[in-house]
């Protein structure tokens, strides 16, 4: 979903592989699962270009300038304070669009979510180690707290390195138009983030520190993606049986 944002797709597809490995995936038995790899193409065409020749790579948002995830439907009209959380300046990499589902990415998102109506979600980002829930756009505790807190006890326990902690969005920080409130306000989604590694053992470089793309991706990838498929799928179940 953000361009930079490589480490949480390759997740995904380690989640992915480690389920139809299985001989006989439970998952698979009780569940319909759908993949969406890769939500912003363009961007990542574009980081990927500009790393092979050398360059700094710092595409976050789709190739209009939207943060697709500030562009899904807004469960408050204003813009919170942090303009991390969505802007209406186009320069901004937290670019919110000209109006919620602007963009052909996120209408796209949202013509899945209204085909299957997904009980369960999960958005792979990076970074911070951290499982976020709904809500996002308030401090106001969702009505289903309890059963994303068990989910996410679940995914933690699943960890071969139980290091991520398990919070609702908006201790990270407030925002609007993100995708996983619009999936729980709409459709009772249990929706979930995974924020995939860390960042700062990794930016102690300065060449690194200069380079965007490097803020949101460890140099080696697969000890940040270890562990990280066995959480999720003890998550799903979990959510699943909720």
């Amino acid at each position: 979903m953000h361009g930079v944002e490589v480490i949480g797709a390759l997740a995904l597809l380690d989640l992915v592989r480690s389920i139809a490995e299985e001989p006989s995936s439970e998952l698979l038995r009780h569940a319909r699962l759908v993949v969406v790899p890769i939500v912003n193409p363009d961007a990542l065409h574009l980081n990927c270009a500009r790393l092979a020749s050398g360059r700094g790579a710092f595409q976050r948002c789709n190739a209009r300038g939207v943060d697709l995830n500030r562009n899904f439907p807004r469960l408050r009209p204003t813009l919170p304070a942090n303009p991390l959380g969505g802007s209406r300046f186009r320069a901004s990499p937290h670019y919110v669009g000209p109006h919620p589902l602007s963009e052909p990415e996120t209408r796209t998102l949202h013509d899945v979510a209204e085909a299957i109506r997904p009980r369960v979600s999960l958005a792979f980002h990076s970074f911070g180690e951290l499982l976020l829930y709904p809500w996002a756009y308030t401090s106001r505790p969702n009505p289903k707290r309890a059963q994303y807190e068990r989910a996410g006890r679940a995914f933690v326990r699943g960890l071969r390195r139980p290091t991520y902690r398990v919070m609702q969005a908006t201790e990270w920080y407030a925002t609007v138009g993100d995708m996983d409130d619009w999936l729980d306000a709409a459709y009772g989604t249990l929706a979930f983030t995974i924020e995939v590694s860390r960042p700062m053992r990794r930016l102690s470089n300065v060449r690194r520190m200069a380079n965007p793309f490097a803020w949101s991706n460890p140099v080696h990838a697969a000890p940040s993606i270890a562990g990280i498929a066995p959480g999720a799928r003890a998550l799903v179940r979990e959510a699943l049986a909720a």
